[in-house]
C-alpha cells in the first residue's frame, strides 16, 4: 500500500494515541489490582477477566499505531527458534478459550533458528491471530495451521485458518480492501511488520492458494492464506 499514515488515521492520531493511553492505563491497572483470589463470585471475576482483556486489546491496537506512524522504529534482533516462541505464543494467547485448534507443521527436521527481532515477530502473529479471530468466532470448525520451511537465504512460513477467503484483486490488500473486507486494521498491521522485518507478504486464496499449499493443507478446510518470507540473517551451523 501507497498509503502514508495521516491518510489512514489522521492528522491528530498522535494527540489521540496519548490521550486514550492515560485513561487505559488506568482501566488496566486497576483492573489488575481487583483480579485477586479472594474474590470468590465466579460471574464477578469473569467481568474482571473481560475488562482486562478489552483495556489490553486496546493498548495493542494503539501499539500498533505508534508502530506504524513512527518513522524510526528502534529495533532490537535476537537469535531464537521461531517454531517454540511462536507455540509460547498462542499458548499465551486466548485462542484456547475460542476452542481453536492450533496447528504447527515444518518441513526441516533440525530446530529452525534465526536472528530478528521477537517483539515484532510476536506482533506479526497476534495481528495474523486477530485476522483469524474476526471469523472464527462464528465457525463451527475452527482451526490455524502455521507451515514452516527454510533455506540459507530466508524462512517461509504459511498462515491459514478455516475462516472464508478473502476476495482481491491483487496479492495483497488495497486499504479500500481492507475496510470492505471488515476484518479490522490487521491487516494493514501486518503488512507493516512483515515490512520492518524485510520480508515479503502475500495473500491467496482458492485454486492458487491451493495450488500452493495442497500438500500441506486440507482444501475443505482452508481455502485461503497468507505466504511471509523473512530472510535469514544467522542460523545454527547446519545452514552456514
Amino acid at each position: 500500500m501507497n498509503y502514508n499514515s495521516e491518510e489512514i488515521f489522521g492528522k491528530a492520531i498522535g494527540q489521540i494515541i496519548h490521550d486514550i493511553r492515560n485513561s487505559l492505563n488506568i482501566i488496566i491497572g486497576y483492573s489488575s489490582l481487583i483480579q485477586t483470589d479472594e474474590i470468590n463470585d465466579k460471574e464477578i471475576k469473569e467481568y474482571h477477566e473481560k475488562i482486562l482483556q478489552s483495556g489490553t486489546a486496546i493498548e495493542k491496537l494503539l501499539s500498533n499505531i505508534d508502530d506504524y506512524i513512527i518513522t524510526d522504529l528502534d529495533i532490537i534482533d535476537t537469535e531464537f527458534d521461531i517454531v517454540l516462541e511462536t507455540e509460547k505464543f498462542f499458548s499465551e494467547t486466548t485462542f484456547k478459550s475460542n476452542n481453536i485448534d492450533f496447528q504447527i507443521k515444518i518441513l526441516n527436521t533440525v530446530p529452525i533458528k534465526i536472528c530478528t527481532s521477537l517483539e515484532l515477530y510476536n506482533k506479526l502473529l497476534d495481528n495474523l491471530y486477530q485476522f483469524s479471530l474476526k471469523e472464527l468466532r462464528n465457525k463451527e470448525q475452527k482451526q490455524i495451521q502455521l507451515l514452516f520451511s527454510i533455506n540459507k537465504n530466508d524462512l517461509t512460513f504459511f498462515y491459514s485458518d478455516s475462516s472464508s477467503p478473502v476476495y482481491i484483486a491483487s496479492t495483497y490488500f488495497t486499504f479500500e480492501e481492507i475496510i470492505e473486507s471488515k476484518r479490522g486494521l490487521s491487516l494493514v498491521f501486518i503488512e507493516k511488520y512483515v515490512k520492518l522485518l524485510k520480508g515479503d507478504l502475500k495473500y491467496y486464496y482458492g485454486n492458487r492458494w491451493h495450488n500452493l499449499t495442497s500438500k500441506y493443507f486440507k482444501k475443505d478446510i482452508n481455502s485461503h492464506g497468507f505466504i511471509i518470507k523473512i530472510p535469514v540473517k544467522k542460523v545454527n551451523n547446519h545452514l552456514n
